[in-house]
């Protein structure tokens, strides 16, 4: 072959491998819908699972689980787990929030809280666990390394949060040491993360995964500012740092430049799965409804639009499924918080309120400890209205208390225990003040000297919201 002949060879194979990595390249930064869909199909295929590449062909989307990885004394966890649905065709995702403490069904080992399938079989279990369980394929994994998480929130510029009450914790073996004070405040990385992972108070790992959507939502705001748009390049190595996935690099920036070019904000939703506390054999547990959970996945974007998606029983009553998007927030009831904004993103769910409230099937008295006449009598009333039996009202052992207490007797039954758990968690009462007391002789409320932000208003805005 003459050396002309071998030259143009020789041109043709850098032109096509060349041509290669432009439309390689040009998948990763300006992906179409059909380039996503096809590099999907490609890794569903790969992965030789008929429900992966169904739900993509049928339905144009796809389920991904995202894991914050908590690493303490050499054991990892499952700190926050996230269901995290993609909709290439109708351009919209749905993101799940699943409580550490739901009951579930883990592969060999019998039915346990859902972080601890992460602890005994990582993230295969536990995906496969949640697979089980709400009956949807996941495609991807993805684990959050905490550690990476303050550099990428820098490479942001750093988050404004509204922060809804003082946290204050401190935990060795984590490497914890929150101490965050109320009211707007433009965080750092670590702070930020505290922000995020605290959890030590009245609410637990409900108002945690709370804040953690509130938090992503201002992400999602942050990263869609076009002021931003200068930053990707030192977000993508933050994230690299951050993530750890079985979906490959270039997948990942192509699929992140799609949603943020094609997807809008107000098509992002986000849900925790609906449920309530209950005991089982001495343990707590969030018992969920994987139902639910469905409907808000498959439900017409559309619906979710309109802000109202409601499962029908078997005797078609209504049970309404709270979520809520970016830019626009449901309405929702709760309390008023100190050193906050009066929004919706600091307020309780009312369904959660309504599930805490239908869980309470023992009697209760209402005591005064903060010395102004008639307020146990004004708190009666309206949980008389709720549905809840006042046996009795009284004073308290002394008029001197600054917070209200939600007090138990010393031997008190289950049904009580769970009781003084709901009433804390309605009313936002932190979890050293609901405890045992000689004093009581049923679950008691004692008001105290913020009985009106803490209790009468929540009342008040439950009440007004059940009149809607």
């Amino acid at each position: 072959m003459g050396k002309h002949k071998l030259l143009i060879i020789l041109l043709c194979g850098i032109i096509a491998f060349s041509g290669g990595i432009f439309l390689r390249m040009q998948n990763i930064w300006h992906p179409t819908q059909e380039g996503v869909l096809n590099f999907l199909m490609e890794d569903s295929q790969r992965k030789e699972e008929d429900t992966y590449s169904q739900l993509i062909k049928e339905q144009g989307r796809f389920n991904m689980l995202i894991i914050g990885e908590d690493n303490v004394e050499e054991s990892k966890r499952s700190d926050t787990i996230l269901l995290v649905s993609v909709d290439v065709d109708d351009k919209n995702i749905r993101i799940v929030s699943l409580p550490r403490d739901l009951r579930v069904s883990i592969p060999g080992h019998g039915t346990q809280k859902l972080n601890h399938a992460y602890a005994y079989g990582g993230q295969e279990l536990l995906k496969t666990t949640i697979e089980n369980y709400l009956s949807v394929p996941i495609l991807y994994c993805v684990v959050v390394d905490y550690d990476g998480f303050p550099p990428f929130v820098d490479a942001l510029g750093g988050i404004d949060i509204n922060v809804e009450r003082k946290m204050k914790y401190r935990d060795k073996a984590g490497n914890l040491d929150i101490n965050i004070m109320p009211g707007l405040q433009h965080m750092d990385g670590k702070t930020a993360m505290h922000y995020v992972r605290f959890r030590h108070d009245a609410m637990g790992d409900i108002g945690r995964i709370q804040r953690q959507q509130k938090f992503l939502k201002n992400v999602i705001t942050k990263v869609y500012d076009p002021a931003s748009l200068s930053n990707i390049p030192s977000l993508i190595r933050s994230a690299m740092h951050l993530f750890r996935s079985d979906m490959s690099t270039s997948y990942a920036i192509g699929l992140a430049n799609f949603v943020q070019k094609e997807i809008p904000q107000e098509n992002i939703f986000f849900t925790m799965c609906p449920g309530e506390p209950a005991t089982v054999n001495k343990r707590s547990y969030w018992i969920g409804d994987p139902e639910a959970v469905n409907l808000f996945l498959t439900a017409p974007l559309s619906v979710l639009h309109t802000g109202k998606l409601v499962k029908l029983d078997s005797r078609r009553r209504e049970t309404k499924i709270p979520f809520s998007t970016v830019k626009r927030v449901t309405n929702l009831p709760g309390q008023a918080v100190a050193g906050a904004e009066s929004t919706n993103e600091n307020q309780i769910d009312p369904q959660l309120l309504k599930s805490l409230v239908e869980g309470i099937n023992t009697d209760i008295a209402v005591l005064n400890g903060d010395g102004r006449a008639g307020i146990c009598k004004e708190v009666a009333l309206r949980l008389q209205k709720l549905g809840i039996d006042v046996r009795e009202t009284g004073n308290a052992k002394h008029f001197d208390y600054n917070f209200s207490n939600i007090i138990y007797p010393l031997n008190a039954s289950i049904g009580m225990k769970n009781t003084a758990k709901m009433l804390g968690t309605f009313f936002g009462v932190a979890d050293n003040l609901i405890r045992a007391s000689n004093q009581a002789n049923c679950v008691s409320i004692v008001l105290g000297h913020d009985y009106k932000t803490a209790v009468l208003d929540t009342l008040n805005n439950y009440l007004q919201y059940k009149k809607r």
